[in-house]
């Protein structure tokens, strides 16, 4: 991913009358990238002293949360057609409950079990959204 962040700016650079709409691309995809490959895909360990991953997966899920809430007004999410677009209703649930599902999982862990870690990559993602 570093190279598709990279190849945004590269454009963002190159077209100057198009470079806020670049610019918010880019912000996605670092948001996304947080939230993905330097969180719940992250081969690092999470423990008691290195909680870098969970500050990444912070970070993502805020500026996601903040994305949606800015186009939760947006009159065209108000019309029927839109409300039952399955991904849009279904999206926001499953980012909640993979977020707050590996963050409750996380404490319990890391708090029952001081001297072990959680590789997040290796995990179940089906247990973690029945958590």
């Amino acid at each position: 991913q570093p190279y598709m962040l990279d190849a945004v700016q590269a454009l963002a650079d190159a077209r100057p009358n198009k470079m806020k709409e670049h610019l918010a691309t880019l912000e996605y995809l670092k948001a996304c990238n947080k939230l993905f490959e330097n969180g719940i895909l992250s081969h690092k360990k999470v423990d008691q002293l290195s909680l870098k991953v969970l500050k990444n997966l912070n970070e993502g899920y805020a500026f996601l949360k903040k994305w949606k809430d800015s186009f939760s007004n947006d009159t065209n999410l108000r019309e029927p057609t839109q409300k039952c677009f399955w991904a849009w209703q279904t999206s926001q649930d499953l980012l909640q409950l993979m977020y707050h599902g590996f963050k409750g999982f996380c404490h319990y862990f890391l708090t029952e079990h001081l001297h072990y870690y959680i590789i997040p990559v290796r995990i179940s993602w089906s247990a973690i959204e029945s958590v």
